[in-house]
């Protein structure tokens, strides 16, 4: 699963600052391309969240919550990640 977040985050890296909304419009579009296949799969049902700042640039859903009762993700989805974050804190430190 480390393969779809560091290319999200190289995607995001590669952000053009100036025409900020045709920038994220374009990187929604090429997040939805990139994680379509994993979705497809089942592999990937989650929330992708990406800011600059105090921006957010994309914020959207994929995938179940619940498959059994056909419940999609929504963006205040809550998930248990227990110590997924950890290698974000170190980056950020």
């Amino acid at each position: 699963m480390r393969q779809p977040t560091m290319a999200i985050l190289l995607l995001a890296a590669a952000i053009n600052a100036s025409n900020a909304s045709a920038a994220n419009t374009d990187l929604a579009s090429k997040i939805d391309r990139y994680i379509a296949p994993f979705v497809a799969g089942n592999n990937f049902p989650g929330v992708i969240l990406i800011g600059r700042g105090d921006s957010i640039l994309v914020n959207k859903a994929y995938g179940m919550a619940n498959y059994e009762l056909r419940v999609p993700n929504t963006t205040r989805s809550r998930f248990h990640i227990a110590s997924l974050t950890k290698m974000f804190t170190a980056v950020n430190q």
